[in-house]
């Protein structure tokens, strides 16, 4: 991106913040930099990558164990109001209006650890990622993106595993149901791809209230059902 000489940078496109470290805002994307005070990071694909194996190995190592003992809709009903409740916490508990540049090396992979959370029923891969980028100081928005950024692999990884699953079974897969496995993966991927977009664009505006509330009205049902 375009950085300034420090003398150059107009008043309204440059901030210090409460470190002391001086952030310049490129006009044409609307990014943050601090080109006086560089840091580790590199690019965000290369850390989504890097959490790519680990997710992967927990997710063979506790598949069955987790599709065994944690399948009962109590546990996803009490996982939706946890869930709920780390949203209102992160929106109203948490400093969150760091752009993605300033997180740190332990954060990120905090955050990028806290998707293994998400192999249990209930809780939300992208939610879980998104509130604990906004725990770790990122704005609303550059946490979901970020999120978005570790699932691309991950979800990735995914797909192909459980294709190749399918595809080595020991029933063999008809020409027509071969079709349609491709025909669902790319019709997911670019419905996919349009709702991070909205996403995205809504979280800059809103906060995740509207998500928690969903959360718990959800869970309110789950409970019904198991009641009544």
């Amino acid at each position: 991106m375009r950085v300034w000489p420090v003398p150059e940078v107009p008043t309204d496109c440059a901030v210090t913040d409460r470190e002391g470290v001086r952030w310049i805002e490129d006009p044409g994307n609307g990014r943050w930099s601090a080109p006086d005070h560089p840091t580790w990071w590199p690019h965000p694909n290369a850390l989504a990558l890097l959490n790519l194996g680990r997710v992967l190995s927990l997710q063979k190592k506790y598949e069955a164990a987790i599709e065994t003992y944690f399948r009962h809709p109590l546990v996803i009903v009490v996982t939706l109001v946890i869930g709920a409740l780390l949203f209102a916490l992160a929106e109203h508990k948490f400093v969150h209006n760091a752009p993605m540049e300033k997180l740190t090396l332990g954060r990120a992979i905090a955050i990028g650890a806290s998707q293994t959370i998400a192999l249990i029923p209930g809780v939300s891969r992208s939610g879980i990622t998104i509130v604990t980028g906004m725990m770790c100081g990122l704005r609303r928005d550059e946490a979901a993106r970020f999120s978005f950024l570790l699932a691309t692999p991950i979800t990735f990884g995914a797909c192909l595993k459980k294709s190749l699953d399918l595809l080595g079974s020991d029933v063999p897969m008809a020409h027509d149901e071969k079709v349609a496995l491709v025909v669902g993966i790319l019709t997911s991927g670019i419905c996919g791809w349009l709702v991070i977009r909205f996403l995205l664009n809504f979280l800059r505006r809103h906060s995740l209230e509207a998500f928690a509330w969903y959360r718990v009205i959800l869970a309110a049902v789950v409970a019904a059902f198991l009641l009544f």
